[in-house]
């Protein structure tokens, strides 16, 4: 603190050569007898000196000067009185330079909790980046935990609907199918009666012409043919008995009605022939339609498959999602009270550098510039 060019303390004591002149700032308690104690050699402890309530900031100032050597504090301390006793412009050399010295410690002390201050103020800094990393972890995380809500409820929905479609589908089968089993049922039908007239034809109509076989067993083989095809009367009731003679008994009538007979069949295995013909068209649509049906269906059961399956990942994702929102909860929370304490340490610290200039500073600016007042001079006295 004493730097080159200052004063030293041999100057000091050559400015203020008596004892009394560097007398200290604290006021000295009046001597008394020592009372006699029970125990010899104990002594009652030293009653502690008031402070000069002119100087106490000053002497506050220099007691917090951790790096001032202890006689350089007790020099400054006793030079205090001294120094400050006298109007600005009335005051010694030595006194001016003691002052100045005494100024330098304060305002380094000033420094240091200006530092220290700022130190925390920066910690503090830190510290709330650290808070709004860990804030904007939680924003993150619960606004994660958000969307993978939403995508639960849109993985549910499609599930819904892909549950809805396969019903749908189920239900077109059976229509279909149904149209395609009514439909195929007439031509079916159409396709058993031709093929049985084709063979009463070429078996039983075959056999009573040439006059083989059991002729009443193919006639009431050919019999059942016979309905609806419009046959005469006349025809119905000869055909019994031409069938029964054999081929070399017939006359020209019954070689007449076993012609008709066949052209009858012929004609109606004909228009059989056609019917299935053009039934063919329709029921291929009608094949054509069941079996898209089906392909539909199993398009949309595969996809309700696959919505169920990401609906399932939609909630591990949601679980994932909300321990990590409540982890970053928890870090946050876990923060609060490192941040409390880097907060008041900072608070501290500026109300201690707040406080030191307000009463320090203050009190060491005020007698810098003029003397003590009497009055209070006298009140300290």
């Amino acid at each position: 603190f004493f730097a080159s060019g200052t004063t030293p303390p041999h100057r000091l004591r050559a400015v203020f050569p008596c004892s009394t002149a560097l007398a200290p700032v604290h006021a000295m308690a009046p001597k008394k007898t020592m009372k006699r104690s029970g125990a010899k050699g104990v002594e009652p402890e030293a009653k502690k000196a008031k402070v000069d309530p002119r100087f106490a900031g000053i002497v506050e100032a220099l007691e917090q000067a951790a790096d001032l050597p202890e006689g350089c504090r007790k020099m400054l301390l006793a030079c205090i009185p001294h120094c400050f006793s006298s109007p600005p412009g009335e005051r010694h050399e030595s006194q001016a330079e003691a002052v100045r010295m005494i100024g330098e410690v304060i305002h380094s002390v000033e420094m240091v909790l200006r530092k220290a201050a700022d130190d925390e103020s920066a910690k503090v800094a830190e510290v709330e980046a650290a808070k709004s990393g860990l804030q904007a972890a939680v924003t993150e995380a619960e606004a994660a935990l958000c969307a993978a809500a939403e995508a639960i409820q849109t993985k549910t929905d499609a599930l819904d609907e892909a549950k809805k479609a396969v019903q749908s589908s189920q239900a077109a089968v059976r229509d279909a199918e149904e149209a395609q089993r009514t439909g195929d049922e007439g031509l079916l039908q159409t396709k058993q009666s031709k093929a049985a007239l084709e063979k009463g034809i070429d078996s039983d109509l075959g056999a009573i012409v040439e006059g083989s076989g059991e002729p009443e067993q193919h006639l009431q083989a050919l019999l059942p043919l016979l309905s609806g095809l419009g046959l005469d009367e006349s025809l119905l009731s000869a055909l019994p008995s031409t069938c029964k003679k054999t081929a070399a008994d017939r006359g020209s009538f019954d070689a007449m009605v076993l012609e008709q007979l066949g052209a009858r069949l012929k004609e109606h295995a004909a228009q059989l022939a056609k019917a299935v013909d053009e039934a063919k068209p329709a029921a291929k649509e009608r094949a054509s339609a069941v079996a898209a049906a089906q392909a539909e269906l199993c398009r949309v059961v595969e996809a309700q498959h696959r919505a169920a399956t990401e609906l399932e990942e939609a909630r591990a994702s949601h679980q994932a999602s909300a321990k990590s929102a409540a982890a970053a909860r928890e870090k946050l929370d876990a923060f609060a009270p490192e941040h409390a304490r880097a907060t008041k340490e900072r608070d501290d610290k500026a109300g201690a550098l707040k406080d030191f200039r307000l009463h320090n500073l203050a009190c060491f600016e005020q007698l810098l510039e003029q003397a003590p007042s009497s009055k209070v001079a006298d009140g300290g006295a």
